[in-house]
């Protein structure tokens, strides 16, 4: 990868973790009595991931944690959860192991398989974020509603939060697919690219 497409790489990761991160404050972490938590944050976060990879995203996703930290009144004190919170974001960045296969057959308009690889990518990205809440809450903060009550909060969250940002990266998807293939990717040669402008 050129320098300039690694600096363009890492200010889109900056700009969208910044964003998410603002989205995770104004969001309530909470709905109503319900114990459930709409982390809206993580769209973005899958959407980075599936334009740039694991990696890229998985840094993105940890400053996003990082900025959710001051939410945290004793973030310093109690580090293990502050680290926690960092992880779990971090982890959505997993689904940016589905990249290369979303991009290349988003490219040679394979829809069926775009989409699958979405749904994959998307599923193992939340469930890995809501894995490391669940550790958290139960283990490391050991809140005192219960194992099963943590179970049932936070499977449920991830069937929430999984619904709304599938549906909301499929429109992406269905209104300007070129959103989720850079103008540089790495995943698709150059070979490729000119092969399909000729076609």
């Amino acid at each position: 990868m050129k320098a300039s497409q690694r600096f363009m790489t890492i200010i889109e990761g900056f700009l969208l973790a910044l964003l998410a991160g603002l989205l995770q404050l104004v969001f309530p972490a909470e709905l109503g009595e319900t114990g459930l938590s709409l982390e809206m944050g993580l769209v973005l976060i899958l959407f980075y991931a599936f334009r740039r990879g694991a990696l890229p995203a998985c840094l993105a996703g940890g400053l996003v944690g990082i900025i959710q930290l001051y939410q945290v009144p004793d973030a310093l004190t109690n580090w293990p959860h502050s680290l926690a919170l960092v992880i779990a974001s971090a982890a959505v960045g997993f689904a940016g192991l589905f990249a290369r296969n979303l991009q290349r057959t988003l490219h040679n308009r394979r829809m069926s398989s775009v989409y699958l690889n979405l749904v994959t990518g998307s599923l193992i990205g939340v469930l890995c974020y809501f894995i490391c809440r669940f550790v958290d809450q139960v283990w490391i903060q050991a809140e005192s509603t219960g194992l099963a009550e943590a179970f049932r909060t936070n499977g449920l969250s991830f069937l929430l939060n999984l619904g709304i940002a599938l549906a909301i990266l499929i429109v992406t998807l269905n209104v300007s697919a070129k959103y989720f293939i850079p103008r540089y990717t790495k995943y698709i040669s150059r070979k490729e690219r000119s092969r399909l402008l000729n076609d």
